[in-house]
Order: structure tokens, then sequence, then C-alpha cells
């Protein structure tokens, strides 16, 4: 629906006769449904009896990476725990161990030992900081029986 006033300034100032809207309808994280406009069309007839056409383009936002749509199509869906978001190609990411298409909210990264990191979902980021939580346990109750070197690299 365009606000009050919005004709006025689009052009003509006439009663608007018939409206056509593109929309995109989705639910958010809640389940909550949105109805979110992307293109419309409308037509009035102005006071001097003149048929008026304007048309609407409203911008429109990728749920996933908040990305414009049309600077950035969507690209993919996030596919961990039925998520509904999409992203663009920019931001597209799949978790290293399971092929997981993710979102931005989805995505984690792992810090590896060479200043790399690697994409990987929520359930494979948890497992990997309980392995690495426990290794370090471990380590330390060892610590004053057993001699640990640090693992060298190859050169």
């Amino acid at each position: 629906m365009i606000p009050p006033g919005m004709n006025d300034q689009l052009g003509g100032g006439g009663q608007p006769h018939r409206r056509t809207r593109n929309v995109r309808i989705f639910y958010d994280d809640q389940g909550n449904m949105v109805v979110q406009p992307l293109t419309g069309q409308v037509h009035s007839i102005s006071e001097p009896d003149c048929l008026d056409t304007t048309e609407l383009d409203f911008d429109a936002f990728l749920n996933g990476c908040g990305c414009n749509i049309k600077a950035n199509p969507p690209a993919q869906h996030c596919r961990f725990d039925n998520c509904d978001r999409v992203v663009c190609a920019k931001h597209a990411n799949c978790c290293h161990v399971c092929n997981v298409p993710l979102c931005l909210p989805h995505l984690h990264f792992l810090e590896l030992p060479d200043q790399s990191r690697l994409p990987v979902c929520p359930t494979h980021y948890d497992e990997a900081r309980r392995k690495r939580f426990w290794n370090k346990v471990a380590t330390t109750a060892l610590s004053p029986f057993v001699k640990f070197n640090p693992r060298e690299t190859a050169p």
C-alpha cells in the first residue's frame, strides 16, 4: 500500500484506481510471516482526467546476509536445522566437514595453527571446541608426569 500523501509526490495527485505489487513472503526467526515489497505500479487518474502510471521500486534485502537483492542476487539457501535464510554469492559458504550450505548467523570459523580459517557449521564448531577443551584438560592433568613436546611443523 502506498503511504498517504506519496501519490501526490509521485505525480498525478489523483485517486489511485489500480495498484500492482510484487512481494516476497517469508518467515522470520520467530515464525512470523513477513511480506517484503519488491516492486509495484500505481495507475491513477489526475485532476485533468489524465491516466498516470507510476512505477514503484522498493529496496529488498536478503534475510541471510543483509545484502541488497538487486546488487547481489540470491545464491543459496541455508540448510542447517531447516533454516530458511537466503544469502548472496558473495557470502555463500559451506561447512568444511559436512558440506552443508550456511547463512551468516550459522557460519563459524575454526582457527588453525597456520592462521587459516575453515568455515564450519555450529555442530562441528562445538565438537571442535569440546575436543580442544578436553585436550587442554588432559595435557594440564598429565603435565607433572609426562613431558609434552609441541608438534613440530614440517618445512
